[in-house]
């Protein structure tokens, strides 16, 4: 049946492109210890803000998981980037006040964003979808300009190698205690990824 198949290929499309930016928040450490967190943050949202914008145009599966997996890698480099950026503005027991409400609007975020979809299914027509992509896209300029307006800050200056380092990297790979907590750790930060892998 048609009518089942298209859905289930684009369930499976939205997958692929989440699993494809799980490899993102990786790459942005090198760019936040060479540039600028803001041009980071900025970029990212440039590039989910464009997205956005694209899928308005999208009239094909190949154009829409190219569109989808720019708005998952850059939504998943914008994560690390955004903490770090609050982490550089703030100072003190301000950066544990900066983190939480970085992680409440997040959250809020995604229940509104829900929220919003459920409501668009009530309406017939692509319109209803098209109004909160662009709406979405605004969303990113918006917060783009904010974030340029916070002071530049430039990364802190990397310590010179020690002949130690590498000691130090098999202490921790020794450590069973560090690993445990590092593997859940990566666990806890695929929370989200739920909702876009496995939940379609």
């Amino acid at each position: 049946d048609r009518s089942l198949l298209i859905p289930a290929l684009i369930v499976a499309l939205v997958c692929i492109a989440g699993l494809m930016a799980v490899v993102a928040a990786p790459c942005a450490g090198p760019l936040l210890d060479r540039f600028d967190a803001r041009a980071v943050v900025v970029g990212c949202f440039a590039a989910s803000a464009l997205g956005f914008v694209a899928y308005l145009a999208v009239d094909s599966f190949p154009s829409f998981v190219a569109v989808a997996i720019v708005i998952q890698f850059a939504g998943r480099m914008s994560r690390p980037s955004g903490r770090v950026l609050a982490l550089r503005v703030a100072s003190g027991r301000d950066r544990v006040v900066a983190l939480a409400w970085q992680r409440t609007l997040t959250n809020l975020g995604y229940g509104v964003g829900g929220l919003l979809a459920g409501l668009a299914l009530v309406f017939p027509g692509r319109a209803p979808f098209d109004v909160l992509l662009a709406a979405n896209a605004v969303s990113y300029v918006v917060a783009s300009v904010l974030i340029l307006r916070l002071p530049a800050m430039r990364p802190p200056a990397a310590p010179a190698p020690s002949p130690d380092d590498r000691g130090a990297f098999r202490q921790l790979a020794r450590d069973r205690v560090y690993l445990g907590l590092a593997g859940l750790n990566v666990l806890a930060s695929f929370h989200d990824s739920v909702l876009i892998v496995a939940m379609p």
